[in-house]
């Protein structure tokens, strides 16, 4: 009776933990998403800015460069059409550029012209919380999507003023700014297996994206008092669209 009772107990114990390894095998993992990408950025511009930088110093830009951009992001599909994720970008807006303009700057009876070299970066690093909803399951797949999160910029401005026999190289300015990003984006997914469905799914991207980032700075503080003529602005803050329309080519990995 006693082996019996053992029998029936090492049978029990066998059971149970044959149905705790069968949970676990078939536990269900949600569908993740990695990708990278690279594209442009077009319309970072300040216009405030450069209003006072064509007057007060002379400097022929109208606007920044369309800077390249980089990227990469991670998502799960927390719902079967919709996913939600993480997303980082970096790309940096430059001017860079040499002209000969009187000193000092704005004196219009100065009899000095010297050679004026200016070099100006804005870099920008978006992190953004993405959401993005998948009409259609399928192979060729539209998505839209909308997020929200954080930009870091740093604004590096230097300036060189040569000439008459001398140099000088000053930095106008040297900060860096968190502010709120945003973006608003659709694209399309091209897969590479026959289903999204399938267990490790690859695809090209195109995306066209609207990214908001507004960056505010006192860029002028430093160089008022030496400004004839110095208007009331050059005291001030100068907005920056950090941020703009950007189109972008991808590659991503769907793991189900």
């Amino acid at each position: 009776m006693r082996c019996l009772f053992t029998c029936c107990l090492l049978c029990c114990s066998a059971f149970v933990a044959t149905a705790a390894d069968t949970t676990v095998v078939t536990k269900k993992v949600r569908p993740m998403r990695t990708w990278a990408s690279f594209g442009g950025v077009f319309g970072v511009h300040s216009t405030d800015f450069f209003q006072s930088y064509k007057r007060y110093l002379g400097g022929p830009s109208s606007t920044f460069d369309v800077p390249y951009v980089i990227e990469g992001g991670i998502a799960s599909y927390l719902w079967k059409n919709v996913s939600v994720g993480l997303t980082a970008s970096y790309y940096k807006a430059v001017v860079r550029e040499s002209y000969k303009q009187y000193y000092p700057f704005g004196d219009t009876s100065a009899n000095t012209l010297l050679s004026i070299a200016q070099d100006m970066s804005v870099t920008a690093t978006p992190i953004i919380a993405t959401i993005d909803y998948y009409p259609i399951d399928r192979q060729f797949a539209t998505y839209v999507g909308a997020g929200l999160g954080i930009g870091i910029s740093t604004i590096v401005w230097k300036q060189g003023v040569y000439g008459n026999g001398g140099a000088s190289e000053t930095t106008p300015y040297n900060d860096t700014h968190i502010v709120p990003a945003g973006l608003l984006r659709a694209g399309i997914s091209l897969g590479w297996d026959k289903e999204r469905t399938t267990k490790v799914a690859g695809a090209l991207t195109f995306e066209v994206r609207y990214t908001f980032m507004t960056v505010s700075a006192p860029l002028f503080k430093r160089l008022a008092e030496s400004l004839p003529n110095a208007g009331p602005e050059t005291t001030g803050d100068y907005h920056i669209q950090a941020g703009g329309l950007g189109l972008h080519v991808g590659v991503s990995v769907i793991v189900n």
